[in-house]
């Protein structure tokens, strides 16, 4: 219909992202017969609801990554637990041990009344007594997180799963989660992004917690419309080898699994360091559109010790106007045990650095804008790592905060809406209905509505910005007689 607004003001009473964070947090474990190297960025979201478990030993080790939903609670909840499980227990024997375990804590966690649920996926690694550099590759999944197999040529291992991962992404539509699903008298329903979820509601079948969908008198806690019990297989690999456990942010985007085993592969060759292969992984996920958390774990199958243990790698604060930008910076600061303006102090001190090597005229002047934001930097009298130098930093992360809620204030006595930044005319290019579905689907904000697929693989007009929450509205369409609201960030500037 020519003229129509595509219906997008859903708003929340959490504000959406206008950025995301792009801070890392890597951790690395070296041992006598793996390596491990963990990613994390929050992105988008809000806040961190991914967790991991990290558990070795000489010659066996047990590895996985929970991606949480509806909050956190369920994902650190089974990341301490299963710790606490294999320090005393040591790693399942067996498959019905395995089984039998995540069991017991999806009960464990149910009885708590905690809220939320969690997707999860996991791989024991034991190296054989027999055959020199031959390993045993024991996985198991519950949801739509992956494990991954690849060679050191970075070459994917062609698993059985989905996009040739080791795992199956347990989404409701399978004819067999379909057919517990409805024996629960839940039903299968496509929604109005087009995903299939239950009751319209939860997009995959296989999670720990979400107790509303366990409910069904007369069955078994497996039996139940959304069941932890994983699905479990054996693979055999050698010491070249090196495994990949992801949560579903990092495939979310336009970013495949043998996409994921290559670039890996590429930074193990050159760095043997599969800390730094984690976060190159989580950076592309990010580049390719993802809106999600973002882990990946990154398992070599050679022992080693690894420097640093832990790193973070600080993000640009480029919205430090929104509250929950600044939020979400701050707790991911937090989890490398920094305050955010001693984050903001490491960014500011990687800007500068990078600015003195030779870079592409494009990023210099990316990275030019953003050391002009310090507004001049420190005092020189103040010295690196200083509490003095980290206090500036801390005043000036405070600087917009005040700004912002000053304004807020404002808006709340004048009970006005807060107005968007109106730009002159741009072309941008639409990209496909799956980049633009995903993004929306993720987006708070929006909602996607199937005409929403006209504008697709198309060029159009930016008339508004929204900095406020990151969206755009932009007329496509013959004689651009349509308008929608869409993610300012999948729009390509022609």
């Amino acid at each position: 219909m020519a003229g129509t607004i595509v219906p997008s003001l859903m708003r929340k009473l959490a504000s959406p992202m206008p950025k995301p964070v792009e801070s890392v947090l890597v951790e690395r474990r070296g041992a006598a017969s793996f390596k491990i190297g963990v990613a994390a960025i929050n992105g988008w979201r809000p806040a961190m609801e991914d967790a991991h478990v990290v558990h070795v030993k000489d010659t066996c080790g047990f590895f996985g990554v929970f991606d949480g939903h509806n909050g956190s609670e369920c994902s650190e909840f089974l990341a301490r637990r299963l710790q606490q499980e294999l320090e005393d227990g040591g790693v399942p024997e067996d498959d019905e041990a395995v089984k039998a375990l995540l069991m017991r804590l999806d009960q464990e966690f149910i009885e708590s009344s905690r809220k939320g649920g969690s997707t999860g996926t996991f791989a024991i690694i034991e190296k054989s007594s027999q055959s020199e550099g031959q390993c045993t590759l024991r996985i198991g999944n519950v949801g739509d997180s992956r494990v991954l197999l690849g060679h050191a040529s970075g070459l994917i291992h062609q698993g059985p799963g989905t996009d040739s991962s080791l795992t199956t992404d347990h989404t409701p539509d399978l004819p067999s989660e379909r057919n517990r699903i409805e024996k629960t008298m839940h039903k299968v329903k496509k929604s109005q992004d087009g995903v299939a979820r239950i009751d319209g509601q939860l997009s995959v079948s296989r999670a720990f917690g979400d107790y509303k969908f366990k409910q069904s008198p007369g069955l078994a806690l497996q039996e139940q419309a959304v069941s932890a019990n994983p699905d479990l297989g054996t693979f055999t690999c050698d010491a070249s080898d090196f495994v990949v456990l992801m949560c579903d942010g990092i495939c979310e985007g336009q970013f495949s699994n043998s996409e994921v085993i290559s670039l890996a592969a590429s930074h193990l060759q050159e760095h043997g360091d599969p800390g730094k292969a984690a976060a190159a992984v989580c950076k592309k996920a990010l580049a390719e559109n993802s809106m999600d958390n973002l882990t990946c774990m990154v398992v070599s199958l050679s022992g080693g010790e690894l420097e640093p243990e832990s790193e973070f790698l600080p993000g640009s604060f480029s919205a430090p106007e929104h509250e929950g930008f600044r939020n979400a910076y701050q707790r991911a600061a937090q989890a490398a045990n920094l305050s955010i303006g001693q984050a903001v102090e490491k960014r500011h001190d990687f800007v500068t650095s990078e600015l003195l090597g030779n870079l592409p005229s494009e990023r210099r002047q990316e990275l030019e804008r953003e050391l002009d934001s310090y507004q001049g930097g420190p005092p020189l009298h103040l010295a690196t790592g200083s509490r003095g130098r980290s206090q500036w930093f801390e005043e000036w992360c405070k600087k917009d905060q005040n700004v912002s809620e000053a304004w807020s204030t404002t808006l709340m006595m004048n009970q006005q809406v807060k107005p968007r930044e109106v730009t002159s005319l741009r072309k941008v290019f639409i990209p496909s209905e799956d980049v633009l579905r995903s993004a929306i689907v993720k987006h708070s904000a929006l909602k996607w509505e199937a005409r929403m697929s006209n504008a697709c693989n198309s060029e159009a007009q930016v008339v508004e910005d929204d900095v406020s929450d990151g969206t755009s509205m932009v007329q496509y369409g013959a004689g651009l007689s349509m308008k929608a609201w869409l993610p300012t960030a999948v729009l390509l500037e022609v």
